[in-house]
């Protein structure tokens, strides 16, 4: 049979002028000072305690690290935005049209950017009606770094422009 061990135990003496004082007793020693306050009581030792908390650290990470697996989010909001101009059908305005012919951008250069240009929000307006206007800027096939403002409508995006970014072009679009 094992012999349980024994948690140490512990006198603390508080007094209105000294500071508190921690004694250790043996089982059957008498609290010291008796004239004044004395508690005893009952710490585990270093060891348990350090593995209770290990356990339970590994027990919360764990849980933490279901819950995340179980309920993340797969795609963040503004690939949400992008995916929708990916499904939807391509109108382009005659304005569009002309500014492509003018900088020499094709209908294939605008659907990249479309799909893996970045928003810029600054020059976008989320909140037009009935199509927000979306600001995608990008860099082409010859490197032309570009910007396509697209009508994100229900049914179609809507190509309103297309602008190069670093070049200023003569074009004769109305």
């Amino acid at each position: 049979m094992k012999s349980r061990m024994q948690s140490p135990s512990f006198a603390v003496r508080l007094h209105l002028t000294s500071p508190v004082s921690i004694y250790p007793l043996t089982e059957d020693e008498p609290l010291p000072y008796e004239n004044n306050i004395s508690i005893k009581f009952i710490m585990g030792s270093r060891k348990s305690r350090s593995r209770k908390q290990g356990i339970i650290s590994i027990v919360l990470l764990a849980v933490l690290g279901v819950f995340f697996l179980l309920f993340r989010k797969n795609e963040p909001v503004i690939d949400k935005r992008k995916a929708a101009f990916r499904y939807n059908e391509i109108k382009l305005t005659k304005h569009a049209v002309c500014r492509m012919e003018c900088r020499s951008i094709d209908e294939s250069e605008v659907k990249s950017i479309l799909q893996k240009g970045k928003i810029n929000y600054s020059k976008s307006s989320l909140t037009d009606k009935p199509c927000p206007v979306y600001a995608l800027e990008g860099i082409t096939v010859d490197n032309q770094k570009v910007r396509v403002v697209v009508g994100n409508c229900d049914q179609e995006a809507v190509i309103i422009t297309v602008i190069d970014l670093e070049n200023e072009h003569s074009c004769n679009c109305e």
